[in-house]
């Protein structure tokens, strides 16, 4: 199973990602890119050309365009959704819809929404109440109550377990954005004791997105931060380090940068502890590593990679490029470009050494995913790589 695979299903998530994940509603202010609209563009074109397997190719193409939106490149997302195929169209559309709102261009995002409820209708099977639990974080974004309330029900009437967390937290999320703190703090509030690790990483989110909104105070916005740290006491295994990652971007926001290392410090212990067989223990240290150095504390982030690093040969084959390819990326955010390039090309040439068509093309899209999320240029020498790379892809698959 790939670390693509592997992610979407424990994490429950329509994205995969080679580093924890990040929201394209708290995204959407990233500076604009200059080179990572080239490296999204060829892990697109890898992932377009899996044919063997559409599956893999839908959830890739959905990563990619996502990504856009991420890096602050939302047009261009917006220009490449039609590329998304399948079910995982509703999807995409329902997150570029929230990355709009987060813009303030909530025309454009109802127009989005539209586009996934479109999709939705054509959709049977538990897809279905998928891309409505997407369409409620949506709604949501856009200060939509009643729409977040429907499309989450249709979610839950499918599961309720799975989904119970998310529809709290796309409706408190939904008060929160229409000026109605109380009432978002009593959607969430029953869910407080539920240790179900569903429910606490749905919870922890909303917390951490609710302390985001910039009416609040230093005092509320500090409570509901508070909040998430006790909220995130019940996420249990590696799916704590996503929680404590997303938890200090919300305290460095908040000005509260000790507080942040601290929470890092967590998150790193958490990822230290995960077997070094497991592609998810180098993928999280470079996304924690990632943080320190967001944070200011870029020697302990290039520490933390040099563990990574140290670990990543004991992944298998198929996954260790998608590895090192996220450790390189975060080198070159700490401003350490040699070590950057070195490791970059330890994850081309993995790639380049699996024999069959469909991981080696995973493969690629993953590295490219990660230059893309710290906007790395790409060199003469590595575009003719991918173009090498790019006409080997055929049987076997």
């Amino acid at each position: 199973m790939t670390v693509v695979v592997l992610l979407s299903l424990l994490l429950g998530s329509s994205a995969s990602a080679t580093a924890p994940r990040h929201s394209t509603t708290s995204a959407a202010a990233s500076p604009r890119p200059t080179h990572a609209i080239e490296s999204l563009d060829w892990a697109l074109k890898f992932a377009s050309a899996i044919r063997s397997d559409e599956k893999d190719r839908a959830r890739a193409e959905e990563s990619v365009v996502l990504d856009f939106a991420v890096i602050g490149a939302l047009d261009e997302g917006l220009q490449r959704a039609d590329r998304v195929e399948g079910w995982r169209k509703g999807v995409a559309s329902a997150e570029l819809a929230a990355a709009l709102a987060a813009m303030g261009r909530l025309d454009e995002a109802k127009v989005w929404i539209a586009k996934a409820e479109a999709v939705r209708a054509t959709i049977s099977g538990w897809q279905n109440p998928r891309i409505a639990a997407h369409i409620a974080n949506a709604r949501a974004a856009v200060g939509e109550v009643e729409g977040a309330r429907t499309n989450a029900a249709v979610a839950l009437a499918e599961d309720q377990r799975q989904y119970a967390g998310r529809a709290a937290a796309s409706l408190a999320i939904a008060y929160g954005r229409a000026g109605k703190l109380d009432q978002a703090l009593a959607e969430l509030a029953p869910l407080d004791a539920d240790a179900d690790i569903d429910v606490a990483v749905a919870r922890t989110h909303a917390y951490v997105e609710l302390s985001k909104l910039q009416s609040l105070g230093m005092e509320q916005r500090l409570a509901l931060i508070d909040k998430a740290h006790r909220s995130v006491a019940q996420v249990s295994s590696f799916l704590r380090v996503e929680s404590f990652q997303s938890l200090a971007e919300a305290e460095t926001l908040a000005g509260a940068k000790p507080a942040a290392l601290k929470t890092l410090a967590e998150a790193a212990g958490v990822a230290r502890s995960i077997p070094p067989s497991a592609p998810l223990k180098g993928l999280l240290m470079s996304g924690v590593a990632k943080g320190f150095t967001d944070a200011g504390d870029t020697t302990t982030g290039v520490a933390l990679l040099r563990e990574a690093l140290e670990v990543a040969p004991q992944t298998q084959p198929i996954e260790r490029p998608a590895v090192l390819g996220a450790i390189a990326a975060a080198y070159r955010a700490a401003g350490e470009t040699m070590e950057s390039r070195r490791v970059l090309d330890l994850a081309f040439s993995g790639a380049e050494a699996l024999v069959n068509a469909r991981p080696r093309a995973l493969a690629v899209v993953e590295i490219c995913r990660s230059m893309g999320r710290v906007d790395m240029a790409l060199d003469a020498a590595t575009r003719d790589r991918l173009k090498t790379l790019f006409a080997g892809l055929k049987d076997p698959w």
